[in-house]
């Protein structure tokens, strides 16, 4: 609840009310509203404003708009010139990174076709500009819109000038995550709301510049990236740091500055990035677009729906425009170029080395790695240069230094003026995560499905397993691939999400929605595939971390080879990894403590688990390796020709698809016993289909009929009698029924269900078969057919009805309550429609 009163407090204090009067359809709004919250929280109504730095405060919606427009006019204002030489060297190493075929790629004219994609890969969930256009509308109308966008964009290549009606910008204000009552704007994060025609313009200039990630970003930047993930930083810096703690360097100023940029986006010199993007090559018509984009808008606050006086935007990268993140990584570049001079850390394996890291980075988080003294002097000249020529500024307060010996805290240097911390404490994160072990227990705590008063419960089954698999099952696989969950923890996860889903089966919640499932992730599945997917990195991986692999198996196999924990590097033979990776005999598997992590060991049984071993182990055909052959030990090599195209291939992302794909179409086992002309393949394949493009395309509510054809959704079910079967009554008609034969009688047979049935308006008479996968899939009979279902089960045990079969005499229900009872139901025309 308390995770609820920070969202939201106005949302908190109706839940909690349990005398208020809502429709379920506004129920279910705020209950979609909360749970997709990171996207879709109702703006919250601000009542004070504070800019600490200044001593203004503000608590009436003028006088916040007035001291936010002060506070970010002077943000956005143009920056004041740097040092002249911190700029001439910042820039200095700036060199061009595409060539003349590249330069005429990305300056070719934009084509409906390109723009069309744009806008189907658009984030559909963003807030409009100031039009107030959505994407929706875009898509709608786009034969008509799609060619005026293209001709507009064409316009902008050419001239450098962009529409007035882009110009504008409304800059709302959403407090930080860890910052949720700060009313300061210094926690506040300013973003973003262009006009979605120019997000559209700019998703495609976005997509261009990708195609050359690799040439204008260096391979350590991943943020915003494609093909670029957050967690091979999380793994790597783990790997690093396990190794760093393991085996401390002999020199005890050996640190990671860990620097925290402040207002990072907000900061940037358009001066300073303009120059960039032209050093870097980028020119012709798509540097005029980048340009106008930049530097031709201009932004009014917006608070509690009032908006403020206009003012420039003379520095800074839009937050919420899709090209402001590859713009804020080249802005970094520069930084980057001039860390390569540090010395930085080595990674090694038994004094081989692997690499030597100078940075990582992702957004705005940049960790530093400095070797000694002498790299506190080189960063801070690099930082402070950076400083200079980009008007960016690294918190002093927020940014630490930490070290790998556990006295490094007391250790006393006047170089860099961050907080000196142990890299080793429990309380030290990276990305999220915490450096020494995630606390699974806590996070757990966190996710909505834990607690029914967090809106989860009142979602949609479809909306429910969407969003399960989108902010629970993502979360759960970046925390796995650094700190794994015990198999019996994921296990009891699986179960804990299974227990959210009433009246819904495990195999029915995990099937494909086209198979009449719910397409949940199998968490269990799922993170095997990520987990093997890392040793897959073995054969296909260029950086670092895929040598190490393969470093770490060349001593494994020698380790065996020998039989002892304990080799020389004078002692290693030239193993083949592919005979670690596909050994049918499993003879490569023994002893993996004497190796690798924990962590390792998880990623080794994953792949164990799914890919197809064909190789036999074979001694090396050359004896103990030289010395210069042990420097290049590990690097890359072709893979194996006998290695099986089907792995080569293989999707292991996907594993969790593959274990949907063999589930069969479902069918209710208990009711096509009773009704056995139902239980044709063709059917059901129809029947689902059919559903699905209902359910999940147009988003129709059918959850009666859908859960009614798993077998479920019924009022009560046949019980399979111990010896003689027993006669029991139907709360709707009185009448005597055996116990074994309730369904057939409440489907078929039953005088008041037949009422129902014909008020409707179905034509055929009242049967399973008609209601089992039925031929007639149109809105109009299935919306029926839900109607029906429902009518049925929630009144046989509707209180009214219990408290009445309490006394005696029993009697059937009268025509007036029959009535009554169908229009007590809902069928929810005017939410589907």
């Amino acid at each position: 609840m308390g995770n609820i009163r920070k969202k939201d407090p106005d949302f908190a204090d109706k839940i909690l009310d349990t005398n208020n009067e809502k429709t379920d359809k506004e129920i279910t709004e705020e209950a979609t509203k909360l749970f997709f919250q990171t996207k879709r929280l109702t703006p919250k109504v601000l009542t004070e404003l504070s800019d600490v730095e200044r001593g203004t405060n503000a608590v009436t919606t003028l006088g916040m708009l007035n001291v936010a427009t002060e506070y970010y006019k002077d943000l956005y204002s143009l920056p004041a010139l740097g040092d002249s030489e911190s700029i001439y060297l910042i820039h200095k190493k700036v060199t061009c990174k595409l060539t003349e075929s590249d330069r005429d790629n990305l300056n070719e004219k934009f084509t409906v076709k390109e723009l069309h994609i744009a806008l189907s890969t658009a984030d559909k969930a963003t807030a409009p500009g100031p039009d107030g256009l959505q994407y929706e509308v875009l898509h709608q109308y786009w034969d008509s819109l799609g060619p005026i966008l293209t001709r507009t964009a064409n316009d902008m290549m050419k001239t450098g000038t962009l529409p007035k009606c882009f110009e504008p910008v409304e800059i709302t204000l959403i407090p930080k995550r860890d910052k949720q009552s700060s009313v300061d704007f210094k926690d506040l994060r300013p973003i973003s709301l262009s006009n979605t025609a120019l997000k559209v313009i700019s998703l495609a200039v976005c997509n261009r510049l990708q195609q050359y990630r690799d040439k204008l970003i260096g391979p350590y930047q991943r943020g915003f990236m494609r093909n670029r993930h957050i967690s091979q930083n999380t793994m790597e810096f783990n790997t690093m740091m396990q190794g760093l703690l393991k085996a401390p360097p002999d020199d005890p100023y050996c640190a990671v500055l860990m620097a925290d940029f402040t207002k990072a986006f907000d900061r940037i010199s358009h001066r300073y990035l303009i120059k960039v993007i032209a050093r870097m090559g980028i020119k012709g018509g798509i540097f005029k677009i980048l340009k106008s984009i930049l530097t031709q808008q201009y932004a009014r606050i917006q608070i509690n729906n009032c908006r403020g006086p206009r003012f420039p935007l003379l520095r800074g990268t839009r937050q919420g425009n899709p090209l402001s993140p590859i713009l804020f990584n080249i802005a970094l570049e520069p930084l980057f170029y001039q860390l390569e001079e540090l010395r930085g850390i080595d990674v090694t394996y038994n004094n081989i080395l692997i690499h030597t890291m100078k940075y990582h980075a992702f957004a705005d988080d940049a960790n530093i790695y400095l070797s000694d003294e002498e790299d506190y002097i080189t960063a801070f000249n690099a930082l402070y240069d950076y400083e200079q020529a980009s008007n960016s500024r690294v918190s002093i307060e927020k940014s630490k230094l930490l070290g790998v010996r556990k006295d490094f805290k007391k250790l006393e240097q006047d170089i860099l003026p961050f907080e000196q911390l142990f890299l080793g404490a429990s309380s030290m994160k990276y990305l999220g995560l915490n450096l020494v072990r995630d606390n699974w227990a806590k996070f757990t705590s966190y996710l909505p499905f834990m607690t029914h008063k967090q809106g989860f419960s009142k979602l949609d089954l479809i909306s429910k397993a969407q969003g399960t698999n989108t902010f629970i099952c993502s979360k759960t696989v970046y925390r796995d691939l650094v700190h794994p969950l015990a198999d019996n923890k994921l296990f009891a996860l699986d179960k804990a999400i299974q227990k959210t889903f009433r009246h819904v089966g495990e195999r029915n919640l995990y099937a494909r929605p086209k198979n009449g499932g719910y397409g949940l992730i199998h968490l269990g599945t799922q993170l095997l595939g990520h987990r093997a997917k890392v040793l897959k990195r073995v054969e296909d991986d260029e950086g670092w971390y895929g040598k190490y692999l393969r470093v770490k198996i060349v001593f494994h196999l020698n380790r065996l080879d020998i039989g002892k924990k304990k080799i020389r590097n004078s002692q290693l033979r030239d193993f083949d990894p592919y005979t670690f990776l596909y050994d049918k005999t499993n003879a490569s598997y023994k002893k993996l403590e004497w190796t690798f992590t924990k962590t390792e060991i998880q990623y080794i049984r994953a792949w164990l688990a799914l890919v197809p071993r064909h190789r036999t182990p074979r001694e090396p055909l050359f004896g103990e390796l030289r010395e210069d052959q042990l420097q290049s030990l590990g690097e890359r090599e072709p893979v194996p020709r006998d290695i099986p195209d089907a792995v080569r291939r293989m999707d292991f992302k996907g594993v969790h698809k593959s274990f949907q794909e063999k589930l069969p179409c479902i069918k209710p086992g208990n009711f096509l016993k009773i009704c056995p002309q139902a239980n044709e393949d063709k059917r059901w394949k129809k029947f689902w289909r059919d559903l699905y493009h209902l359910e999940w395309t147009r988003r129709i509510d059918l959850t009666a009929i859908h859960l009614f054809n798993h077998g479920s959704y019924v009022p009560t079910f046949d019980r399979k009698p111990q010896d003689e079967p027993v006669s029991v009554m139907c709360n709707l008609c009185c009448d005597s029924v055996r116990e074994d034969a309730i369904q057939i009688h409440l489907y078929q047979e039953c005088e008041c269900t037949k009422y129902w049935w014909h008020e409707l308006g179905f034509s055929v008479p009242m049967h399973l078969n008609s209601m089992l996968a039925p031929a007639d899939t149109t809105f109009k009979n299935l919306r029926r057919l839900n109607w029906f279902v429902k009518i049925v089960r929630y009144t046989y045990w509707s209180k009214e009805r219990v408290s009445e079969l309490q006394g005696e005499p029993h009697n059937p229900l009268s025509p007036q309550q029959l009535k009554r009872a169908m229009n007590s139901v809902s069928p929810k025309v005017d939410d589907i429609i």
